[in-house]
């Protein structure tokens, strides 16, 4: 049966919508491997959740997954373990490792569900992923891709080196794997 897809960017979740019209959330299935939604193609990756492929052309593909953070609140919270959240400044409900998860037991589901008054300031978050011609997802660092090009390593040490690539950033990423997809088959 045909389903409407979307991409919900503050759950980092995967939605469809039923037959009745509910927006209802993709269960975490470990045998759900990919979804296409037109041109767009979305893997799953257990405890990490859903990356967009962002570009295609060579044997590693460049994968994104985004999420909205709060960096900034003006009010209070209390978590589930009793414990007070004051966002100030630079502050991030999330933790550094991003997610929905916090250690005050916070979500981006009970902050909606409290409708606490205040203010909100969000950010959108990237992080980074390769995926090799496998279909496996690897974080997007060095290390990882001098081993999918083993075989290339010094040519793409002297690139790296020599473009200053950066690899928090979508633009140098993109760049490094079109120069990497010269060599078609490793």
């Amino acid at each position: 049966m045909p389903a409407m897809l979307n991409y919900n960017h503050l759950y980092g979740e995967m939605q469809f919508i039923n037959s009745k019209g509910d927006t209802l959330a993709l269960v975490e299935d470990y045998s759900l491997k990919k979804i296409a939604i037109d041109e767009k193609v979305f893997y799953h990756v257990n405890k990490t959740g859903f990356i967009e492929v962002i570009t295609a052309e060579g044997p590693v593909k460049l994968a994104r997954k985004q999420n909205i953070e709060i960096i900034r609140s003006n009010f209070k919270l209390v978590g589930s373990s009793g414990g007070m959240f004051s966002g100030g400044p630079g502050s991030n409900m999330n933790g550094p490792s991003g997610g929905s998860n916090s250690t005050f037991g916070l979500s981006y589901r009970k902050l909606y569900t409290q409708k606490v008054p205040g203010e909100l300031q969000l950010a959108k978050q990237s992080s980074y992923y390769f995926v090799d011609q496998n279909e496996r997802v690897h974080q997007a660092k060095k290390a990882t891709l001098l081993k999918l090009f083993s075989k290339h390593k010094k040519a793409i040490e002297q690139y790296i080196e020599t473009n200053g690539i950066n690899f928090a950033w979508e633009e140098d990423l993109t760049k490094l794997l079109s120069f990497c997809s010269q060599w078609t088959k490793e």
